[in-house]
């Protein structure tokens, strides 16, 4: 933020918002912790901006300038022309840039998970969509791709960015990061000879303590499956600050004292919550095909994974929207940094079950393709928060499609127009 801005009052509140968004979520964002963060009294945001909902709203629209900042200075540094080969080590790059500590992504990425259940920030997240868009096409462009690419690579930088960001460990994830972008990049140009193993990175995961979900189960009593079923549709509409002991005895209609023995702290119902959402999500998808196994194609997938996360008429599934809440909350929480890391790296476990019986007329999938992939579908979840639900459908359905068609060279075009693959042959 420029000095003159900061030094107004307006500034200062929008300068408040955005740090203690970026330290505690939208949770911390209350009218006492501004007041003190901007040196102004408690009715100021009122005066200012309308409300809570208002500020929020300017300090997206500010965050979201600041990344268009971002994205022309990167631009103007970058050469005009750069061989497809250059293209995983430019991601890889650009991602660590994203996920630095004070990135004006990251608090795009706050305000994006927002929008979809405040449809007074969505203008504005479909103005960052188009605009991240274009970005990412351009960086094609100049790689030697075509310019339709830009959607796959926005929608996997994004997803890349909630994998990693901020907290991340880069001597440790570096290796993890880079084969990602390695494999993206061979696949997008359709450089099959090109394609990096994955044992380096799952390693590195299983040294994590983050190979899978764990030795948790499910729970198996009514009252605690009634429990966290009541726990992800909070969650889901209402993000993590509505998720509290109270509020699950109400939906569940169960007594605060049962809740309370079944999860003694806010930790464990947080953990509970993920570890069951992680589960279902898994188990949905695999049972959404809508092929037999013989004939699962990267099409089938794409409107599996539409169907998961749209209810008709378009509204989210609500165990879609906690799933990304909960990766945002479990990073900033030290009791849930465990929880957190094996979601990070865990990513794609429930995806590799498709793959493995997904037609592919070449060389076999492993489980970094299934990292790679839904790293690439958690980013295409954040273009649909800025929509209406009505016009959801018609935006994801064909986008998913020609991701995946394009990355693992469908031969038939999709709605959208021909893979990325196909175009570069």
């Amino acid at each position: 933020m420029k000095e003159s801005a900061a030094a107004t009052p307006q500034g200062r509140l929008i300068t408040a918002v955005l740090d203690i968004l970026m330290a505690e979520g939208v949770r911390g964002v209350s009218a006492r912790a501004l007041a003190e963060r901007a040196g102004a009294s408690a009715s100021a945001v009122n005066y200012h901006f309308g409300g809570r909902e208002g500020l929020l709203a300017a300090a997206f629209e500010h965050a979201s300038r600041q990344a268009a900042e971002w994205r022309t200075r990167v631009l103007a540094a970058a050469p005009e022309a750069a061989p497809p080969e250059s293209l995983a080590s430019w991601l890889q790059a650009l991602i660590q840039d994203l996920c630095r500590q004070r990135s004006p992504i990251l608090a795009v990425r706050e305000f994006r998970q927002l929008a979809a259940r405040m449809p007074s920030l969505r203008a504005t997240a479909a103005r960052d969509q188009a605009a991240a868009d274009a970005f990412w096409s351009e960086v094609c462009a100049r790689s030697g791709l075509p310019e339709r690419c830009g959607a796959t690579l926005s929608d996997f930088a994004a997803g890349a960015t909630l994998v990693h960001g901020p907290e991340a460990d880069w001597i440790q994830e570096l290796p993890w990061l880079s084969q990602t972008c390695m494999r993206f990049a061979a696949r997008l140009s359709g450089r099959r000879a090109d394609l990096p193993g994955w044992d380096g990175w799952r390693a590195n995961a299983e040294r994590r303590g983050a190979a899978s979900a764990g030795d948790w189960r499910p729970p198996t009593s009514e009252a605690a499956v009634r429990m966290l079923d009541a726990a992800i549709e909070i969650v889901g509409l209402h993000g993590v600050e509505g998720l509290t002991h109270r509020a699950v005895a109400q939906v569940a209609t169960a007594s605060l004292a049962n809740v309370t023995h079944h999860f003694p702290s806010q930790a464990s119902l947080v953990h509970a919550t993920f570890r069951c959402l992680h589960e279902r999500a898994t188990e949905e998808g695999a049972s959404n095909r809508r092929a037999s196994p013989s004939s699962l194609s990267p099409r089938t997938i794409a409107d599996s994974f539409v169907d998961f996360l749209l209810k008709p008429g378009g509204d989210l599934h609500p165990a879609a929207t906690a799933l990304e809440e909960l990766i945002l909350f479990s990073a900033r929480e030290p009791e849930l940094a465990g929880v957190a890391r094996q979601l990070r790296a865990g990513r794609g476990e429930g995806s590799m079950r498709l793959l493995d019986e997904m037609v592919q007329a070449g060389d076999a999938l492993d489980r970094l393709d299934a990292h790679m992939i839904s790293t690439l579908l958690m980013g295409s979840i954040r273009g649909v928060y800025g929509l209406e639900p009505l016009e959801r459908d018609a935006w994801l359905r064909p986008r998913a499609r020609m991701n995946l068609e394009g990355l693992f060279g469908a031969g038939a075009a999709s709605d959208a127009g021909e893979g990325c693959v196909s175009a570069v042959r």
